[in-house]
This record gives C-alpha cells, structure tokens and sequence, in this order.
C-alpha cells in the first residue's frame, strides 16, 4: 500500500477496545454436540502503528472522570458476562450420581437389584480411594464403562483464565469493579477507634450497625470460586501439556484468590468470606497441592488477619501514659478535696488512689478473648477463620504417618500452626473448639497440639499411653526408619511425658476439706496413706506424695561429704526435682559452664551453693542442677565466674558445700528474706492477705531447713563440729522459726482486716480461714483470685479523712459506669497486680510477686512466650490464661 494511501486512512487511537462479537453457536471440536463458549476478546492497543495527532486541547478532568467511568462499566459487563458462563458451565458429576444411576436401572423391589448395586457403589468406592486417580476419572478401568466419557476441565480452565486477565486487567487500569454498593462499609475500624480501644481496656468497641451488603459481582465471584474449589478441584487436566499442566484448574484458583485479597486487605468480613471458600481445598485438591494451599494461607491471608486482629485487640504495640488506674477511662473521678489551710502537724494524704504503686506507667494491655460477645465484628470476622481451617488441615492428613513427599506438608503446617501460635495469643481456645465439635481422629490430633504448647495447662498423664508430640523435629524423628538415610532425624531430646514436677505443698488437716471438690486430696500416690502438714505436689496432675515416700530416680542424689579435715567421710542426700519445659516441643533450657551442664531445679532439702557457699533459700527454683554430677548452684553463680565452681564430676564433697557457720546462715536468711521480715507494730498494719502470703513462704522455707538438717544436705556447725542426727533438736532457733510463729499466731488471731473477695470466699464455704492460714496452699483460693484477676476492674473511688479547715466538695451522682463483665483473656503484669490491689488489698509489691509467681508456678496461667513471670523488663509482659476457670462468670 502506497504511503498516501496509508496517510489517507484513519489512524486508530489508543486505548482500551472491547470487540464483543455476538453469541458464537459453533460445535466444539472436541466435544461433539456440546456448545462451545465464546468470550468477548479484549485487548490494549499499546503499540499504534503510527503515532497520534496531537490532541488540540487537553481533557478536562470531568471528561477524564466520565472516561474512566465508562471504561469501568464495560468492565463490569464483560466481568458479568464471564460471571454467567462460569455458572453455567458443564460441572462434574456428583460422587453419588453413578450410585443413583445404578439403582434406577435396576428393578427397586428385587433382591439381586440391591446386591448389584451394593456390589457396584462399592467398586466405585475403591476407584475412588486410590491414589492420584479423581473420581469420575479412569476411563481405561475395567471397573467402568468403556463408553463412559470422561469430565474435562479445559471449559471451566479457559473461563477462570478470561476471568483472572480480566482482575488483573481492571487493577492495572485503576478501575473498581468489584467496588461496593452504595452504603456499603467494610466494618474497617479507623486509627481514633484502634487507639481508643487500647486506651480503654475495660470498654469494648461496639460493632457498625447496619453495615449493608457487599457488592453482588463481588459475592458472585467469590460464590463461584467456592463452587469450582468444591466440585472441579477433584480434577486434573484431561491432557497435561506444557502450557497446562496438571493441576492447572488449582493453581489458576489460588491466583484469583490472590487476586481478591490484595484488592480487599482492608476489608474483614471479604477476607473471612475468601477463606471459607477456600477451606474445602483441603479435601478435593490433590494432597500433592497441600503444602501450596498451606503456603497460600499462611503467606497470603492468614497472617495478614492476625496482624489487623492484633491491631483492633491493642496488642500490637503500648501506649505510654501516666495515667493511674483509678482515672482510667470508664471508671470514676476519685472525690475533689480543696485545701485551705492545713494543719502543721498533719501531713497531707493523697486522695488519688490506693496505697499502692502501679507497677509500669504505660496503661495495662488487656484484652478479650476473640469469642468474647459485644466486640467489634471485625474480631469475629478476622478469628472466625482459624478453627475451621485448622480442622481442614488435621482432617486431611495424618502427621505422626507421612512418607518423603508428605515432608513438605508437614513443614508448612509447622509453619502456618506456629504463625497461629505467636499471632493469636488465645489459640488454644481455637484447639478446645476443634476438640468439641469434630471427629475423634480430629480430636486426638488437636488434643497432642494442647499437649504439646500448652502442657500445664493440659496437665500430663498418669495412666495410660501418652499423646504424641506435635513437633516438626520430633514427628520427623519417628519416621526417620521409612526414609532414607540422608534424611533421617537424631530424636531431639525431650522431657518424659509421665515426669512430674514437685513443689512444696502444705497439705490441710481440717477435716471439711475432704469434702470440697476442688481441694487437693491429701493421700499419697506411692502408700496412699493421708499426708499431714508438709508433702509434695505435682499441679499438674495434682499427684502427691511424702517427702520420705518421693524416691524418683530422677530427683535424688547420694552423695558423701567430710566434715573436717581428716575425719571419715559421711553420707549426705539430696531431694529436687526438675523444672519441666514450658513446651514439649522444645528441649529444656540448660546452661552449660565449665563441662557443667546446668538445668533449673526445685530442691526440697536446702543445699549449699557449690560456688558461693552459701544456702540456696527459696520454696522453688533455688538454682541449678548440673545433670552429669548433680552439684547445685545459684543461678547467677553458675551466669558468673566458672574457676568458682567445683569440677564436674567430682567423687566427694568438700566440707565448704556441706557445712556452714550458724551465724553465716542466719545472716544469708536475712539478706534474702529481709522483705517480709516485719516488725511487730507494722504487722496489725498490713492486710491479712498479705501475712498469710508471707507465712505460706516461711513455713515452707522452714520445712525444706528442717528437712536439709535431717538429711545432712546442710550442717551447721557448732563448737567447730557438725551436728550428728540425733543432735537435730540442740540446733539454736533463728529468726527463721520466730517469724513462722509470729505470724501464724497474728493470723489466728483475727487482727488484721480480710478483703471483701476473701470474705465472701470463707463465707460461701464456711470457713474462717484458708487451709492451715496458708493462702498460697489453699487451691479452691487460688481458682478464685485467678477468676478476679481475670475480672474486668470495678471502678473504686477513695475517699479523703475528714479535716478541720479543709473545704470538701462532695462528688456528683452519676449513673453507674457500664463495665464489661466478661473475663478477661489475656492481660500485663501490671493489670495483673493492679487486681490484686484493689480485689484482695495487698499493698506490697513483695507479697504481689510472691502470689503472682506461685499462681504461675501452679499453671493458672503463663506468660506469653514461656518464659519466667518476672525474667527482664515488666512493662510490657503479657500473660494468658490457658487453663479454663469455671468461675469466669459466676454471677457473684
């Protein structure tokens, strides 16, 4: 064609141009007699073949607008168009159909009717179950008919195909066209109200009232997707090429979902929609695609859910006021004092709250558990999603039986369940869900997962066979003899499933405890003979025994020792047990110094520190324990110097690790102890909780002195000799066994106030104390402050004495404030002591640790992370209770 002839004719523009030809009614070469589908073409002409005129004047941005308006409207009908032709596309049979078929063609009211079509549904079934062979498919099986054809799944392919060119088509031109209704919102909540529901635990967010429908091409899309994952993700690919592979319809419906994500992030309620169409992949796509669809959840949508869910619950970061608990939003103002002249001699009171001091100044993060009610509806829409799929995964396969190619399944289940773990602080509720609704294949699985995170919570096994470890190492290592050599697993080393860990427990002798259904039997495992006073207690599986009863080879050790220099050499026993792994999953924490290998211990006769000499006070983890030659030592000792500890391995004890000067140990029990060491007059001035806190601690250290002489663990020294058994009763009483006196003879006698919570406890169970004045003992106690420290605060108000020449201005009536009442599931440290002060009045930041750290010892709850209570900074220390309390909402 000659150039003027070519500069003759009109140049096309650029742009978008949609050829929507009418309806094709052409055969299918490849499915005779079946209409084959015709989608409108579209394209982008980004290469004119000559460049355009210059344009004489530039759009406006009204035409800009309606340009842009009226491409997305063509978009919308074309992705309507394709919308339609997946719905009505040829779907694959139903699993019961050829059942169905069968018993129509044969003769109802026959027998040989019903053999035959038994005999024919269950060598369907075994057509079914093998392996990498989709039902519908296998037309070279003898079980089937030749002449029955075979479902493809090139329509539905190249109709997904059309549909994601044409998402990703509209999100490269900035056109909207999933976009929503008009007055449609999303539900997202805005940064004021995320800050606001960090600022003020105690109120919740309300959720959006009337939020409308999500868009109908939107729910359409997400409905059809759904539909295709359900029933043609059975399918593979009639003919496998290279530019369609095999699995081919799965991968193309992992992108569109993709796709619909990243077009909705900010939107919950679609996320949790997308997910739950997803879900059933699990059981129709090949479990060849698993660890795909695993990735694809936890890379693509779940984690990105955990993050926003953290966001909305406060947990995400910590907000810095100094803000006291007593003006916390949504309590009230404390009375308004004016002072106009005071008196000289009379200091001023601060009227601003309680008598004692909040631990950190950044206001307490709490939170609610995400199946708490009155939350806002984007926490159910971003939590929703995790116990479904969780089941999803458990009911698709077995981990504890896999093969080489099950390997990649396992490790991003690990993945994605660890991902779950950290993000989502109450998960464990998740697992209990799973263990109350679904099979029991499902439930034995999820119930090793409770085993294996949460272990003091679940408690371990007495009798009968343990539940296996959900570790990735540890599974890995139980089948390391069906795999090959290279890619076998040493078994890593784990604590036993049936080991306990012992503390002290002073068992009651009041005889109506017997009675009490929550209280601790006192009857001892190994002679089931009842244990008066002193015993040891496993909590979590309340087993207990005698000091003298307690032989676990584990926990003893024989040692002998001389007591001075050139005497005969004498035997010297050692009680402990091992502090157990907050996971299973995990190996326990050891130290190892000086070809020491150091793990912590709880001791039950008082030793001496093998570097430092001097006695290891304390009722649990004393110190550490080194597992090759069982010497003991501080464990700031065993972070220090090494040349101060004895070789490992040693044969005997020296006399400077057994014996001691009386006047070194009482001035070691004063240094440690000094806290709580209160002078007669500032007794009746402390709260009954508080002495009963500090008498559980003394009567326990006295106990573990006492047993430490009688077992020569321990020997003090008198006129330059150690004490000989029978010399036990001539040992000089310190302030040891003067205090234990003291107090347990203030607590008998009433003198110090009770807290109302402790009031109304000894009331409904008609006692006048706890078990033996010990509140750290008393376990029925112990449920109940847990239940109150899960407890929302109730706002209090502190009033200022009256004075001469002070004007008092009386506080308003106000309506009462409206205070959540559902427990709470996670909560600080610092909200933590603050239910301790105002709910049980202990004022002393000592007594607060010593009950916070014997509630955790206990396994009422665990700081996140699994780590000691009070290890590091305590700003921002979060605790979870995964114990279930049937006291959480008790009305009273």
């Amino acid at each position: 064609m000659d150039d003027d002839v070519r500069r003759s004719l009109p140049q096309e523009k650029p742009g978008l141009r949609l050829n929507i030809p009418p309806p094709n009614l052409n055969v299918s070469e490849k499915s005779p007699g079946r209409l084959s589908p015709v989608i409108p073409s579209f394209r982008i002409t980004s290469s004119p073949a000559a460049p355009p005129e210059a344009p004489s004047r530039l759009p406006s941005a009204n035409e800009k607008f309606h340009s842009v308006n009226k491409i997305q409207a063509e978009l919308q009908k074309l992705l309507a168009h394709v919308l339609s032709r997946l719905k009505g596309r040829s779907k694959p049979p139903s699993v019961y159909e050829r059942l169905r078929t069968e018993t129509i063609r044969k003769h109802p009211l026959t027998l040989g009717a019903v053999v035959e079509t038994v005999r024919n549904a269950v060598r369907f079934k075994q057509v079914l179950d093998r392996p990498e062979v989709p039902p519908g498919r296998g037309t070279n099986d003898d079980d089937i008919d030749d002449n029955e054809q075979e479902f493809s799944t090139d329509e539905t392919y190249d109709l997904l195909t059309q549909l994601r060119d044409l998402l990703v088509l509209a999100q490269k031109q900035g056109c909207e066209i999933l976009r929503p209704q008009e007055g449609y919102s999303s539900n997202r909540e805005s940064s004021s109200l995320r800050r606001l529901g960090r600022l003020s635990p105690q109120r919740s967010v309300s959720p959006t009232r009337n939020p409308g429908k999500p868009p109908e091409l939107l729910l359409e899309c997400i409905d059809i997707l759904a539909s295709i994952v359900t029933e043609d993700g059975r399918y593979k690919v009639s003919a496998a090429r290279l530019s369609r592979p095999t699995y081919a319809l799965q991968a193309i419906c992992l992108d569109i979902a993709q796709i619909l994500i990243s077009q909705h992030l900010d939107d919950a309620k679609i996320l949790s929609i997308i997910g739950f169409a997803m879900i059933p992949a699990f059981s129709s796509f090949s479990p060849s695609l698993h660890g795909r669809l695993l990735s694809f959840f936890e890379t693509i949508l779940i984690r990105r859910m955990l993050e926003d869910l953290q966001g909305i619950r406060g947990l995400e970061e910590s907000i810095t006021a100094d803000v006291p608990v007593s003006f916390m939003p949504g309590s009230k103002n404390p009375v308004v004092a004016i002072q106009v002249d005071a008196a000289a001699d009379d200091p001023p009171t601060d009227a601003s709250g309680p008598g004692w001091k909040q631990w950190s100044s950044t206001l307490a993060a709490v939170a609610l558990s995400s199946i708490a009610p009155s939350q806002s509806m984007n926490v159910y829409y971003l939590s929703s999603l995790v116990p479904p799929l969780l089941a999803a995964i458990l009911d698709s396969f077995d981990p504890f039986e896999i093969s080489v190619r099950d390997i990649s399944r396992l490790y991003h289940f690990d993945r994605i369940l660890q991902t779950i773990i950290a993000m989502k602080q109450d998960s464990y509720l998740d697992i209990l869900e799973i263990v109350a609704y679904h099979g029991a294949h499902v439930r034995r699985k999820a119930l090793s997962l409770l085993a294996t995170y949460w272990p003091k919570a679940l408690g371990h096994t007495i009798i009968g066979k343990a539940l296996p470890t959900f570790g990735y190492f540890d599974i890995l290592s139980s089948q390391s003899s069906h795999m090959p050599l290279a890619m076998r697993v040493a078994p890593p080393r784990r604590d036993d499933p049936y080991a306990h860990e012992f503390i002290p427990w002073k068992f009651a002798q009041d005889p109506t405890s017997s009675e009490d259904p929550q209280a601790v039997r006192n009857s001892c495992h190994a002679c089931s003979k009842p244990i008066n006073d002193f015993g040891l207690l496993c909590p979590f599986c309340t087993v207990a025994v005698h000091l003298n009863c307690y032989d676990s080879p584990e926990g003893t050790y024989h040692g002998e020792y001389e007591p001075f220099k050139g005497a005969d050499q004498k035997p010297c026993f050692f009680s402990f047990s091992h502090v157990l792994c907050s996971r299973r999953d995990k190996e326990p924490p050891t130290v190892a110094k000086g070809r020491h290998v150091f793990r912590s211990a709880n001791l039950f006769t008082l030793a001496l520190c093998g570097a430092c000499c001097k006695p290891m006070w304390g009722c649990t983890k004393q110190g550490m324990k080194c597992t090759l030659c069982h010497r003991f030592a501080h464990a700031s000792c065993v972070a220090g110097d090494a040349d101060t500890l004895p070789a490992c391995q040693q044969s005997t004890l020296s006399s400077a690790h057994v014996t001691i000067d009386p006047k070194a140990l009482r001035d070691s029990f004063t240094d440690y102890y000094w806290k709580i060491l209160l002078p007669e007059e500032e007794i009746s001035k402390r709260s009954y909780e508080e002495i009963s806190i500090y008498y559980s601690i003394l009567w326990a250290q006295l106990r573990l002195f006492e047993h430490g002489i009688s077992y020569k663990s321990i020997d003090v020294k008198q006129g330059g000799l150690g004490f000989l058994p029978t010399q036990r009763q001539s040992i000089a009483e310190f302030e040891l066994h003067r205090f234990v006196r003291l107090y347990e003879k203030h607590l008998s006698s009433n003198a110090s106030v009770k807290s109302e919570a402790l009031l109304e406890y000894l009331d409904f169970n008609n006692r006048a104390h706890p078990y033996g004045y010990a509140l750290l003992y008393d376990w029925p106690l112990l449920t109940s402050i847990t239940s109150l420290m899960k407890s929302p605060l109730v706002p209090q108000s502190f009033s200022t004495p009256s004075r001469p020449n002070l004007l008092q201005v009386s506080e308003p009536e106000t309506d009462p404030v409206d205070v959540d009442s559902h427990p709470y599931e996670l909560l600080s440290l610092s909200q933590a002591r603050a239910a301790l002060g105002h709910e049980l009045n202990i004022q002393a930041d000592i007594a607060a640790k010593y009950l916070l750290s014997h509630i955790g010892q206990v396994g009422f709850f665990e700081r996140i992370g699994g780590a000691d209570l009070f290890e590091g900074p305590q700003d921002n220390v979060l605790c979870a209770f995964p114990l279930p309390s049937g006291l959480d909402l008790s009305t009273s």
